[in-house]
């Protein structure tokens, strides 16, 4: 194989980094931009999927988001947003896994000793979980090429699911989940980032390039239908969606 074969093969393998160190940094870097639509979709597939279960369960339920590299490369940044953090990276899919709790100490090691009671809530995540109960912490990990970056989300709701209990949520409660999670993936793949709002219903900004660094500014007069997001399942428009969804 040549040289430029090789190289060739180890950018495909690290989504165009020179390492699966490299590729980590990225995403978690990615992941703290993004962090609002990612804690609430999170949040969102753990409710649809039954709830937070009690933690003397060995093996609990973890949330997988799944990236691909987005349009532009470091080295090739957007003509639009040019070099924007948020732009590197596309949500594929987010899902549920079964994990030990031992693997789950083990990839969230930093952020959790197997004591998840104990987490402080950083300022986003004390934003992201507004005025509900704190209910529990839910792992999550950002995968891309083989590479999984693991984070603790603190989860409000109405309360923690006990061993053995069947989940109770009403269909319509999952339609609404299942519309606001399509709708925040929808929104930061086209660089939407969404920030804390009043009430339950995020603001809308993007990332500014002021004196060498990114800035969230905020977009005045926003309309989700600029995004083209349709509520697929409730057929509600964005307003009255967020509106369902502050009661869930």
């Amino acid at each position: 194989m040549s040289e430029s074969s090789v190289a060739a093969t180890q950018d495909a393998a690290f989504a165009r980094y020179s390492s699966a160190a490299a590729l980590a940094t990225a995403v978690e870097d990615w992941g703290e931009v993004a962090s609002y639509a990612l804690h609430v979709a999170a949040r969102a597939t753990i409710l649809i999927n039954g709830g937070i279960p009690a933690e003397t369960e060995e093996i609990l339920p973890a949330v997988v988001i799944t990236l691909a590299p987005g349009q532009y490369s470091p080295s090739r940044p957007s003509p639009h947003r040019p070099g924007q953090p948020v732009t590197l990276f596309l949500v594929r899919d987010i899902s549920i896994v079964q994990k030990e709790k031992s693997e789950i100490t083990r990839l969230c090691g930093k952020h959790w000793n197997g004591h998840p009671d104990r987490v402080e809530l950083s300022p986003r995540e004390q934003a992201a979980v507004q005025e509900r109960p704190l209910i529990g912490f839910l792992p999550v990990f950002l995968s891309l090429a083989g590479v999984d970056v693991g984070k603790l989300y603190g989860i409000c709701g109405k309360r923690r699911r006990e061993p053995g209990e069947e989940a109770s949520m009403s269909e319509w409660e999952r339609v609404i989940l299942q519309d606001v999670k399509a709708t925040l993936i929808q929104a930061t793949n086209q660089g939407i980032i969404c920030a804390a709002g009043p009430g339950d219903r995020p603001d809308v900004g993007v990332l500014v390039r002021r004196k060498k660094k990114w800035e969230w500014k905020k977009l005045d007069n926003w309309k989700w239908e600029q995004t083209n997001v349709v509520s697929v399942h409730s057929g509600l428009d964005p307003d009255m969606l967020w509106n369902a969804h502050s009661i869930i």
